[in-house]
């Protein structure tokens, strides 16, 4: 009876699962990590701490420090501080750096040293992933594309700096502004491709210094209502009602709350399984 009764459950699981489940097909999200970290000389550059490609958030830390002293007096130290990271959480973001699909590079470097001597960080993130429109319930006016406003929040510190940002749909490529909203019309059912990039890098030589950089890249994607509302006139409606966002089967993201229908299937069918139970013991 027990076994009946879990496979009736996930069976329910399941089936309210499919009500929402996408059927557009949409590409892993892919990022790339690639860091700098440690000495240089006027003959030789430092060595990269790592470089790898991604399809989950991940990290590469730097903290390198040295200090020398030679017979002349000279004194050769620094120390390096950095990170370059990507997280793929679909999250909503509240600040910089973000939890949302976003990558970021920052990095420190303090030195002191003679000639020809020196200290360098720099990292650079990339990541891609796929952005859709799916349908989800029959809205009261049939419509082929939605708005969406795009916004590329950004920032930078240190000349050394630079982020990227673009979209790859059926009309071809088209490039973020930085911090400025931008309004896309998107066909429903279909893929995009979304592109953001960070690098930055600090270091240098000869003289004491504490060079920093910064750089931070993080688009986000919403329905542009307001546009769509002066589109459709009378006939407009809550987007949000009859179409959501997809993104890359691998991005992780936040736990949704089931919507009304789907969660009156599943209290109900709980509750005639319970009974069933109940009925079963007490015969």
């Amino acid at each position: 009876m027990l076994k009946s009764l879990l496979c009736a459950s996930l069976f329910l699981l399941f089936f309210a699962g499919s009500l929402r489940a996408s059927t557009i097909g949409l590409t892993a999200a892919a990022g790339y990590l690639a860091s700098d970290c440690g000495p240089y000389t006027d003959s030789a550059g430092s060595t990269p701490l790592s470089s790898s490609t991604l399809t989950s958030s991940a990290q590469l830390p730097c903290d390198y420090s040295f200090y020398s002293s030679g017979s002349d007096g000279t004194v050769l130290s620094y120390q390096i501080v950095g990170i370059t990271q990507e997280n793929m959480n679909n999250a909503p973001c509240t600040a910089l750096p973000c939890e949302t699909p976003a990558v970021s590079v920052q990095g420190e470097v303090a030195f002191s040293g003679p000639h020809g001597t020196g200290a360098v960080f720099s990292g650079l993130a990339a990541l891609e992933y796929s952005v859709a429109i799916d349908q989800t319930n029959s809205p009261p006016v049939p419509v082929t594309t939605v708005p969406v406003a795009v916004y590329f929040q950004t920032e930078t510190q240190g000349d050394n700096s630079h982020v990227y940002g673009w979209v790859v749909g059926p009309s071809g490529r088209q490039d973020l502004p930085q911090n400025t909203p931008l309004s896309v019309q998107v066909p429903v059912g279909s893929a995009y491709v979304a592109h953001e990039e960070a690098g930055c890098s600090a270091g240098g030589g000869n003289t004491p210094f504490t060079p920093s950089c910064l750089a931070v890249a993080d688009p986000s994607f919403e329905f542009d209502q307001d546009a769509f509302d002066a589109e459709m006139g009378s006939n407009t409606f809550p987007l949000s009602e009859y179409y959501s966002f997809e993104y890359s089967p691998n991005l992780t993201a936040t736990i949704a709350t089931p919507e009304p229908p789907t969660l009156s299937l599943l209290l109900g069918g709980f509750f005639v399984i319970g009974t069933m139970a109940l009925r079963g013991r007490f015969a």
